[in-house]
C-alpha cells in the first residue's frame, strides 16, 4: 500500500511539472540510509561513512554508476513515520526526485556515461549548490499543492 502512494505521489510530481524528464526510479524505504546507500553502491562503501555518517535525514538520492541504471531515492522509514501526519514525507520524495532528474539531465547535458565523473567535473560544485536550491524550490512548492 505504501509503495502504491509512493507511485502516486510521483506520477503527480510529473504532473505538476510536466517538463520534467522522466527517468526510472527505484524508491527505498530503510531503517538506515548510510547502510542502504552502501548496498546499491559498494565502489564507494568506505568514502560514504568517512563524509556521512548522519543517518537523521529524512531520505537520500543516491547515483547509480552508469546512467542506464536506475536512480534510488531512500526514505527514513523513522522520519516517515514521525512526519506521517504532517506529511513531511512527500515533499522529501518530490525534493529526492528533483535531484535525481537534475543530476540525470546535467550528466546527458555534459555527454557523460558515468556519475562519478560528473563529481570530478569542476563544474560539480556549482551544479550541486544549484540542484540543492531547484530540489528545495521544487519540494516546497509541490509539497504545498500536494498536500493544501
Amino acid at each position: 500500500m505504501v509503495e502504491k502512494i509512493i507511485q502516486d505521489v510521483i506520477d503527480m510530481y510529473y504532473r505538476y511539472y510536466p517538463d520534467a524528464q522522466k527517468i526510472p526510479v527505484n524508491v527505498i524505504l530503510t531503517d538506515n540510509l548510510n547502510l542502504s546507500h552502501g548496498e546499491i553502491r559498494p565502489d564507494i562503501k568506505e568514502y560514504l561513512f568517512s563524509v556521512r555518517p548522519q543517518n537523521d535525514f529524512n531520505g537520500r538520492m543516491v547515483l547509480p554508476v552508469t546512467l542506464d541504471k536506475p536512480m534510488y531515492i531512500l526514505i527514513n522509514k523513522s522520519k516517515m513515520k514521525e512526519y506521517a501526519a504532517s506529511g513531511t514525507w512527500i515533499g522529501t520524495i518530490a525534493h529526492e526526485l528533483t535531484h535525481a532528474i537534475d543530476f540525470y539531465c546535467m550528466a546527458r547535458l555534459e555527454n557523460l556515461d558515468n556519475y562519478n565523473e560528473l563529481e570530478k567535473s569542476c563544474k560539480y560544485n556549482v551544479f550541486r549548490l544549484w540542484s540543492e536550491y531547484n530540489a528545495r524550490k521544487k519540494g516546497y512548492k509541490f509539497f504545498e499543492i500536494y498536500y493544501v
